[in-house]
């Protein structure tokens, strides 16, 4: 199971990359060319993206106790809703959702022990589990929260536990469950189908990044010897397997609707982050001495991520625009992690403030229309 705090993962992947003249990068060298999916998507919802300065918003913990408080607002919708997790006074996490009108509301569903959320659609439908999620994978149950429906789990591949990661603005969802046999796979459910296997070579370890409007999907797989190989899935297709440009290791952790992936490729000694397109890949520019692994991208071509110092291990969220600009996010925090983008620009993730980690939810300044 991928971990629940993507945003403190260790580091899995990454290398050096290509400009695309698609991308509007000068080439730097050829590499290969994924199919990109990048037919129209079903269900958008077209975002509000209100005027307005620049602004940092604490979204707060459900955590009373000084310097006991962990969170993370894992990702967001495009009306600016974010969802995540949040440490609680009972010393377990409880996934909440936050809105500019309610504040953070705790989901955590009544008898359960804790519960985190990992996604959100523009329909306002959010994804994750329930059960025992403090460090024991054994028992948790994917689930979806619904306005009109309240929770609804999503069940199991034949196994005893699933977990929830992602929901496009079609509904599908994408996610981790035991079979039968108790091995952990992947899996695509929607409400007319339920829960289908995603078939995929065989691996030791799994994380699933995203899955976009057309119903592409991108992850990570692991295989000996403590290798990652960067993946799409379609249904059609099955999988395609991108490209390492040289390198010896790769990550995918999302894709927009246009079909553009992100995420990183280990070259040497530091992971680079990438951009894989229908005119192949692009290598993003940072810090040449530090690590860099994209997490989240909108339709317009924005990529947020972290940037982690190879002396002091300590984590900076960063931001790639439209035209693959770098540059850090002003957080005022000792530490930080943008783990998603929505498509008016506004990011969410988490920061650290007084040894604390606390999600958060940046708006960039918008001019009136």
């Amino acid at each position: 199971m991928a971990s629940f705090d993507r945003a403190r993962m260790s580091f899995l992947t990454v290398g050096a990359l290509c400009g695309c003249a698609c991308s509007g990068s000068a080439p730097e060298q050829a590499a290969g060319e994924p199919a990109a999916d990048s037919y129209a998507a079903s269900a958008q919802v077209v975002p509000k993206c209100a005027a307005g300065p620049e602004q940092l918003i604490d979204l707060g913990s459900f955590d009373p106790r000084p310097g006991l408080s962990d969170g993370d607002g894992v990702a967001l919708n495009g009306q600016g809703t974010v969802v995540g997790f949040s440490s609680s006074a009972d010393g377990n996490y409880h996934a909440f959702r936050w809105q500019a009108d309610t504040g953070m509301v705790d989901l955590n569903p009544p008898c359960e022990t804790s519960s985190l959320a990992f996604g959100i659609n523009d329909h306002g439908e959010v994804v994750g589990s329930v059960g025992s999620v403090n460090g024991s994978s054994g028992h948790q149950r994917a689930v979806l929260w619904d306005a009109g429906n309240g929770l609804h789990e999503l069940g199991t591949l034949g196994g005893s536990s699933s977990v929830a990661y992602r929901i496009n603005n079609r509904g599908q969802v994408i996610g981790e469950a035991d079979d039968t046999a108790g091995l952990r796979r992947p899996f695509i459910w929607d409400a007319q189908t339920g829960m289908t296997k995603i078939e995929l070579p065989p691996h030791y370890g799994l994380n699933l990044g995203a899955i976009n409007d057309s119903g592409v999907v991108v992850g990570t797989w692991f295989a000996p010897p403590g290798t990652s190989v960067a993946f799409k899935w379609t249904k059609e297709d099955g999988v395609t397997v991108l490209d390492q440009v040289g390198g010896s290791a790769s990550e995918a952790q999302s894709i927009n609707n246009n079909g553009d992936i992100a995420g990183d490729v280990l070259l040497n000694t530091h992971y680079v982050a990438v951009k894989w397109t229908a005119c192949g890949t692009v290598r993003l520019p940072g810090p040449t001495s530090d690590d860099l692994r994209p997490l989240g991208s909108n339709d317009q071509g924005t990529i947020v991520g972290e940037e982690r110092d190879s002396t002091t291990h300590s984590f900076t969220a960063v931001e790639w625009d439209p035209m693959q600009r770098f540059s850090v996010l002003p957080l005022h925090a000792t530490a930080g992690v943008a783990s998603d983008v929505n498509n008016c620009g506004d990011v969410s993730g988490e920061r650290m403030v007084n040894d604390e980690w606390h999600p958060f939810l940046w708006h960039p300044a918008r001019p009136a229309q």
